[in-house]
């Protein structure tokens, strides 16, 4: 059953650190019960802070376009000014310290 989940998540975009991903994605279900689990999880490459990047998201006459910043020192809540083409708006940037 572990490894059909777990193969489930890789599915939905979770790739590598198969252990990881299935620690943290228990321990997440698990807020669903009275009890839940509480834990941390390092990966093989170190602490979660600088693997990731994170996504931004803007609308365009009420549709959302988002890309990832590949940038780690944006992080969760900061503000970003976007750089797009009226014509194609999927086609983005972000425009901070030009």
């Amino acid at each position: 059953m572990l490894k059909n989940l777990n193969q489930l998540i890789e599915k939905a975009g979770i790739i590598g650190e198969e252990q990881s991903r299935l620690l943290l994605f228990l321990t997440t279900i698990s807020y669903l019960n009275k009890s839940p689990l509480h834990g941390i999880v390092q990966g093989r490459r170190g602490f979660i802070t600088g693997a990731f990047n994170y996504y931004y998201e803007f609308s365009v006459e009420d549709k959302k376009y988002s890309n990832p910043s590949y940038d780690d020192s944006y992080k969760i809540g900061d503000t970003v000014l976007v750089e797009y083409s009226e014509n194609f708006p999927f086609i983005n940037k972000i425009k901070n310290g030009e």
